[in-house]
């Protein structure tokens, strides 16, 4: 019987040497760590393969351990990266949770204080929390304060209906009323803290020099004087052939929004900048006076009330209801120019109404961040169709010159007074 379980050993020694036998080690311990490495048990799988490399042999099958064991600690590097992510992402959240938690309640008590008050603290809230839980609710509050406008009795073509300055002239019984405007230096843009400023508004000072400039915007009977007369530049809703023509086109777009040729006091719109300057050449034929659109710095300066300039936001207050047709109370249409109260300067719809051409082209500010636009015009003002916030003296617009459009028209600019 022990000669038997000793020639059983001495059997297995000679038939598995050393070599073999460390062999099959490696081999067992190495398959064992793919097997788990395929199945993601990457830590176990290193020790795997570390113990595969343990398993002396003089003829490995394949020695690739250490690629494995590189492949491992990828994986569980990829891992903690991975975990480390979700961490400050779960943080990130948790403080996002609770910053939107105190930014309601301080949302909720601002308007808690103010909500009773009238258009003055509705104007408060709104300055703050633009985009707030109680916009809506402020907007409307606000609107059901404000009293319903009175159109004038009369067309305001004449004088201005609250104009104090007499200086107003024509140079011609067809040409448009002007006001001289004294020249000088101002803060052209917005202060940083004004609501609603945006990057390409930055403070810079700029000088004009004496100019005159449209009491009203330009209105679709001074305009078509100078569109029959010439034959030319007539206004989308009345061009030959145009779908929105308001006589014979298939399209209501203008003509819902009261444009004929009987509209005589409404401002003009559906031109584009070409058009607006040719008007104005023609007047300068007519009076032997130089007409032109207002450059940008002439047009914020006289909005702003020229030398009388306060720290207004729209042209001539901070209540865009009192100055301005927009948005909220324009009941989506055009009015009759010179329905709002005048600013400083007697000038109306600076603020509103319709959108008005700029003589020059865009181009950003000194200091300023914003891009350029270099084939871009300018348009000021904001229109009946904007929020408040386009309503702004220091607002600006940047359009393709061939633009024509319900919203937009123009007033003139002459030099000198």
């Amino acid at each position: 019987m022990h000669f038997r379980i000793l020639f059983a050993a001495f059997l297995f020694l000679a038939i598995y040497s050393p070599t073999q036998l460390a062999a099959q080690c490696y081999t067992t311990f190495r398959q064992d760590g793919i097997d788990l490495y395929n199945k993601g048990k990457w830590s176990a799988a290193k020790a795997e393969f570390q113990e595969a490399a343990n398993c002396k042999s003089d003829k490995p099958i394949n020695n690739d351990l250490s690629s494995w064991i590189g492949k491992c600690d990828k994986k569980l590097a990829e891992a903690r990266e991975r975990d480390r992510q979700r961490r400050e992402q779960e943080e990130a959240d948790r403080l996002a949770q609770q910053q939107a938690a105190t930014t309601r309640a301080a949302d909720d008590s601002f308007w808690e204080a103010l909500k009773d008050g009238g258009i003055a603290d509705c104007d408060e809230y709104l300055r703050k929390y633009a985009n707030g839980r109680h916009a809506s609710e402020a907007r409307k509050r606000k609107e059901a304060l404000t009293p319903v406008p009175v159109k004038p009795s009369t067309p305001p073509l004449t004088t201005p209906a609250t104009n104090s300055n007499t200086a107003a002239f024509r140079d011609c019984s067809e040409c448009p009323l002007m006001m001289p405007v004294d020249g000088g230096t101002y803060s052209m843009g917005s202060p940083t803290a004004e609501s609603g400023r945006r990057n390409d508004e930055c403070q810079h000072q700029e000088t004009v020099t004496s100019f005159s400039i449209g009491v009203y915007e330009v209105t679709v009977e001074e305009y078509l004087r100078f569109a029959d007369a010439t034959n030319g530049h007539y206004p989308e809703w009345l061009e030959k052939g145009n779908s929105h023509n308001v006589e014979t086109g298939s399209s209501s777009y203008y003509k819902d929004k009261g444009y004929t040729r009987n509209a005589k006091n409404l401002p003009v719109c559906g031109v584009n900048w070409d058009d607006a300057v040719a008007y104005c050449e023609w007047l300068s034929r007519k009076t032997g006076k130089k007409y032109h659109l207002p450059l940008e710095k002439e047009w914020e300066y006289a909005a702003k009330g020229g030398k009388k300039t306060r720290t207004f936001i729209y042209a001539g207050s901070n209540d865009v209801d009192a100055v301005a047709w927009y948005e909220t109370n324009a009941g989506a249409k055009p009015h009759t120019v010179g329905g709002k109260a005048a600013n400083e300067l007697g000038l109306y719809d600076m603020s509103g109404n319709v959108w008005e051409w700029c003589q020059d082209k865009w181009g950003a500010y000194p200091n300023c961040t914003a891009d350029n636009c270099a084939g871009c015009a300018v348009l000021r003002g904001g229109s009946w169709l904007d929020y408040d916030n386009y309503c702004r003296s220091a607002f600006r617009l940047r359009v393709t010159f061939t633009l024509r459009n319900v919203i937009v028209g123009f007033r003139c600019a002459r030099e000198g007074q």
